[in-house]
């Protein structure tokens, strides 16, 4: 479900600033890719914190976080009042959230396969996701 959410947003916002802002799809990748740019530092932050909370709890946050995105979202364009920089936020919400939520993933994977296989599993959870 996670992937899916992540994909969906990312499909949907150069079909949504084209016809809400008129804007082009190169401007739609640039908001994508400084929305990836503003969560990087908060996700690698994610990697020292993986060691002090266990998994559901990242799990439950990265979700609330992405949820809170969702929502965000879903009452701007409730209210007609989605600008530029509200959809930027939103995604930001979005996406850090989401992508720490799937990096559960890797971390229950780590623990339940033998250690020669990691190196490989890993690599597929990622390229699938």
């Amino acid at each position: 479900m996670i992937v899916f959410t992540l994909g969906g947003w990312e499909a949907n916002i150069p079909v949504y600033t084209a016809v809400a802002f008129g804007s082009s799809p190169f401007a739609a990748g640039n908001l994508i890719a400084l929305g990836g740019l503003c969560t990087f530092p908060l996700i690698f932050l994610n990697v020292f914190a993986a060691r002090r909370f266990q998994d559901r709890h990242i799990l439950a946050t990265g979700a609330s976080i992405g949820l809170l995105g969702l929502l965000v979202a879903l009452a701007v364009l409730a209210s007609d009042t989605m600008t530029y920089w509200s959809l930027f936020a939103c995604w930001i919400f979005v996406a850090l959230g989401f992508n720490v939520a799937s990096t559960v993933t890797v971390s229950l994977l780590s623990k339940q396969m033998p250690h020669h296989w990691l190196g490989r599993l890993n690599l597929a959870v990622e390229y699938s996701s």
